[in-house]
């Protein structure tokens, strides 16, 4: 369900049946193939898990709607599994040199493992405040005047240990702000260096290749650029339902603000148009980023304000 989700404690429970464990590598809840998302850290700590719980089998899902992710950064999820329900590794980094080696050849694969590797982190910061999703992922993310950790999948519902967190993300906890400020920040440092990482080993790819992984850790960087900013006035909206000093609530209203000035930043700036590429007999979108609509975007900062000012701030 989401990238920070905890082991499935489902497994195991319906007696001697047998068990075959469903993994999406495709990315319903986690931008499709829009975006580069690699996570064989999580996938290994997932299948291990299930050898716990006595697993029979597996089922990847490698596709959803127009989706796939057959030469995508997100194959190496694909390749992950693949490696280890057999059990020719049990190595993380073995998969990774494995993969990055088979698809854009040795010169270039530590070059393309060192970008892609904080996908991970990123793409956790991109979609999650602490250790729930924000909202239901497949959807446009929440205003203020929702319960964004509220799903059905959210960790809190499945451990108990979770409900005072799950009570500081609903009531805007500064201290739990200040964490996730934090996260942000760093995720955006993780999302510069991947495409950082990326230029180095540009003349050692095919131009295709590169074009497409440049655009898809790009989007990255816009996705987080604008949803980080969303889920920091969203918490100190919550924050500002929940106290009653008038100048406190001013003062919220002024960091929140802030937010959606960032955000509006983001919506409005100019990007690359996107374009078609073909590349091993697929047809692959690059250029500007997908899964980015700029009129739903300001649409949710102007219910943002409509909301602060309903407040009377």
């Amino acid at each position: 369900w989401q990238l920070r989700g905890i082991n499935d404690k489902a497994i195991s429970t319906v007696g001697d049946r047998t068990q075959t464990v469903e993994y999406d590598v495709a990315g319903e809840y986690f931008l499709k193939d829009t975006v580069a998302c690699c996570f064989p850290d999580i996938l290994k700590r997932q299948f291990d898990y299930g050898l716990t719980r006595n697993v029979d089998g597996i089922c990847v899902r490698v596709d959803r709607s127009e989706a796939y992710v057959l030469h995508a950064p997100q194959e190496v999820n694909l390749w992950a599994l693949g490696m280890f329900a057999p059990g020719k590794t049990r190595s993380v980094d073995e998969v990774w040199r494995a993969w990055a080696t088979r698809r854009y050849g040795a010169e270039a694969a530590e070059g393309v493992i060192r970008a892609l590797k904080p996908t991970q982190q990123v793409m956790e910061e991109v979609l999650n405040f602490g250790p729930f999703s924000f909202g239901d992922t497949r959807s446009f993310p929440p205003n203020g005047d929702r319960d964004a950790a509220k799903t059905h999948w959210a960790n809190w519902r499945w451990d108990e240990s979770y409900l005072p967190i799950y009570e500081q993300a609903r009531n805007g906890d500064p201290v739990f702000t200040r964490k996730v400020i934090a996260q942000k920040k760093e995720a955006m440092l993780l999302a510069q260096r991947c495409l950082d990482e990326l230029e180095k080993v540009k003349d050692k790819l095919d131009p295709i290749d590169y074009e497409l992984l440049r655009s898809k850790l790009a989007n990255n960087q816009v996705q987080l650029a604008y949803r980080a900013p969303m889920m920091i006035a969203y918490l100190k909206y919550r924050r500002l339902l929940n106290v009653s000093d008038a100048d406190r609530k001013r003062r919220l209203a002024a960091e929140i603000r802030e937010q959606l000035a960032e955000i509006t930043k983001v919506a409005s700036a100019s990007y690359p148009p996107r374009g078609e590429l073909k590349r091993l007999g697929r047809r692959m979108i690059s250029g500007g980023p997908r899964w980015f609509e700029p009129t739903k975007i300001i649409e949710w900062v102007t219910k943002m304000e409509n909301l602060l000012q309903a407040q009377g701030v």
